[in-house]
């Protein structure tokens, strides 16, 4: 139809609209899916609690590995409670419900609580953490 009765800027400018019009949509349909899997958090950011100096004492560094290959540092007090490690982890964009920490060696799910520290849960010195995909639950 476009090949024959238009100019090729024409056609272009169509197929960029056309392009941009399948994206809006592709959004939209991810933007209704990520509704689902919020689990009741009140609008706005998660709090972290303030870095600690560098020299500070009873300090844990925290290094995430992203999916996408950024490793991703930060300092924790040892007495922060373990949940920061995965509110960490949505703050750079991996939800919970479909990412989960583990330790690297030995490899295991991080085992997260809210009445565990960070002490608790065994990140007592400078640990990487790896962010993975959980795997999916089979559908009914």
């Amino acid at each position: 139809m476009c090949r024959e009765q238009c100019i090729p800027e024409e056609c272009l400018e169509t197929s960029q609209e056309m392009k941009l019009r399948r994206q809006e949509g592709r959004f939209y349909q991810m933007t209704r899916e990520a509704w689902k899997l919020l689990d009741g958090y009140t609008l706005g950011a998660l709090i972290l609690p303030e870095e600690p100096p560098e020299m500070a004492q009873e300090v844990v560094t925290v290094a995430l590995r992203c999916p996408d290959g950024r490793v991703l540092r930060r300092r924790f007090y040892k007495t922060c409670s373990s949940q920061v490690s995965l509110d960490w982890m949505m703050k750079v964009g991996y939800h919970r419900s479909i990412y989960t920490l583990s330790t690297s060696y030995p490899r295991r799910p991080l085992k997260v609580g809210e009445d565990q520290t960070l002490e608790d849960t065994g990140l007592t010195m400078d640990t990487v953490l790896n962010v993975e995909e959980k795997e999916p639950s089979p559908s009914l």
